[in-house]
């Protein structure tokens, strides 16, 4: 899916950011985009306001996402606060925006189209199908599970690896579970989408 890369971490890499394209350009890319990095990293003053001035610039991009051919955003999460929490990798958010306004009720079904889901996997099951940090026809969790995050601080003064906790453990399980696409179930009422 073609992101527009709104990361912080862009300004870190040592790899090529766009294929085939001199530092110059990288460079230019970069200077480029941090006002819009700038912009869009501004945490919310007043979150019980109806109006919120941080969201205006990160609105309009919206809208030009939608006029283009870009699937959506990746953004450094402003939420992550490394001076109190000693989280170790890189943690983003996606914003993919609807592609069809013409639908009062239900999901678009343009992105119904674009992702696949597991099964809902609830953790008490989980716990109860195996004591392991695997289901048997998986093989290692270091194997499977997001290579941008290392450890989590869950416990202040105590990092774990991002493995040995429970959302590595879910997600290594998730990773092995056949996915299907999702189907649209029409009722009188309104639309739905399920698996």
């Amino acid at each position: 899916m073609n992101m527009l890369d709104l990361t912080t971490d862009i300004f870190s890499r040592n790899t090529h950011l766009i294929d085939n394209l001199s530092y110059g350009w990288q460079l230019l890319y970069k200077v480029m985009v941090w006002p819009l990095i700038a912009a869009c990293s501004v945490r919310v003053q007043n979150p019980n306001d109806p109006f919120k001035p941080e969201y205006v610039i990160p609105q309009l991009l919206l809208q030009w996402v939608n006029k283009h051919k870009v699937f959506g955003i990746k953004y450094s999460s402003t939420y992550i606060d490394l001076d109190t929490r000693k989280h170790e990798g890189s943690f983003y958010n996606i914003v993919v925006p609807v592609r069809t306004f013409n639908r009062e009720k239900g999901h678009c079904p343009e992105l119904l189209k674009s992702f696949n889901s597991t099964q809902v996997v609830p953790f008490q099951i989980r716990q109860i199908a195996t004591i392991t940090d695997r289901l048997s026809h998986q093989e290692s969790i270091r194997s499977n599970i997001n290579k941008d995050i290392t450890g989590l601080e869950l416990i202040k003064g105590y990092v774990q690896p991002y493995a040995s906790t429970i959302f590595g453990v879910m997600e290594h399980n998730l990773n092995g579970i056949k996915t299907e696409s999702f189907k649209i179930k029409r009722s009188n009422t309104s639309t739905t989408a399920g698996v």
